[in-house]
């Protein structure tokens, strides 16, 4: 923690937060908060089909679910917990070669200087060779999934 506080960077601790004395232990550490993911992706006003969670809450349940952190797979940059869930796309990583890439949400782009000095945004979610054309590196693109708003995965 002394490492991260060192950055004088703003930051968040992560996993299994869900409770005000975390929330208060974060700050104590010199965190800014606390991230919370899992309770909002299985909340009543989530956009994830209902089956799907109720599928997913009686996996956890009985243990027969995998979930695996990908620390590739999120166009942040920041770990994607990825749900090995039986007719989702956690089983189907042909979806995502064959789809082609596109990023279309703004708050997941970055913006960089250009040559002639203008300022450019770029998403990690964007086609490998149209992020590195616009000064991103190949280590920074390759592995991440899509980033769409309004498009329907299947």
């Amino acid at each position: 923690m002394e490492k991260i506080k060192a950055l004088g960077l703003p930051f968040w601790l992560a996993g299994s937060r869900t409770e005000a004395e975390h929330l208060q232990q974060a700050l104590e550490q010199g965190g800014a908060g606390i991230q919370v993911g899992t309770a909002f992706a299985l909340c009543r006003e989530s956009g994830l089909d209902d089956t799907l969670k109720q599928s997913l809450i009686q996996k956890v349940m009985d243990g027969s679910i995998e979930v695996f952190t990908d620390p590739v797979a999120s166009p942040t940059g920041f770990p994607f917990k990825v749900v090995q869930l039986e007719g989702t796309l956690s089983e189907d990583a042909s979806f995502y070669a064959e789809r082609g890439r596109m990023c279309n949400l703004g708050y997941l782009r970055t913006v960089y200087a250009k040559e002639d000095g203008t300022l450019g945004y770029r998403c990690a979610s964007e086609s490998v060779e149209a992020y590195v054309n616009k000064g991103g590196t190949r280590a920074e693109a390759e592995g991440r999934k899509w980033a769409m708003r309004g498009v329907a995965p299947r």
